[in-house]
């Protein structure tokens, strides 16, 4: 009987596993077009069914202790992409985005998040 709710309760969590990220970064390219100082952050956004996407910000923390830099991204609509820049001193940084929806329905808003990506800017 263990096994049949075992197997029961992982067959329900597996469409909340499987799920598509609302948000992602694609990429985080230090120093593109050889720009010295720039992070340039791109990514997927999905658009809630009951709600709308309010924003994205690309954030990046360090070099030196608990320094945040923040920008809002660029949202695109048909391409269902953001993408931002950040001007940053020289350093090792930890990058990620951040959107937030808001659903209609419950008129609550959701904070949603990428993962970490380590990169270096010259």
């Amino acid at each position: 009987m263990r096994r049949l709710f075992r197997a029961l309760g992982v067959l329900a969590l597996l469409p909340l596993l499987l799920a598509a990220d609302s948000v992602t970064l694609d990429k985080a390219n230090p120093n593109p077009d050889a720009k010295a100082n720039v992070l340039k952050g791109e990514g997927t956004i999905a658009f809630p069914p009951d709600g709308y996407v309010v924003g994205v910000v690309f954030v990046a923390n360090g070099p030196q202790g608990n320094q945040v830099t923040t920008v809002r991204a660029t949202l695109s609509d048909q391409d269902k992409k953001w993408k931002a820049e950040l001007l940053l001193p020289p350093g090792k940084y930890e990058c990620w985005a951040m959107m937030v929806t808001l659903d209609v329905s419950t008129k609550k808003a959701t904070v949603h998040e990428t993962a970490k990506k380590g990169v270096v800017i010259k």
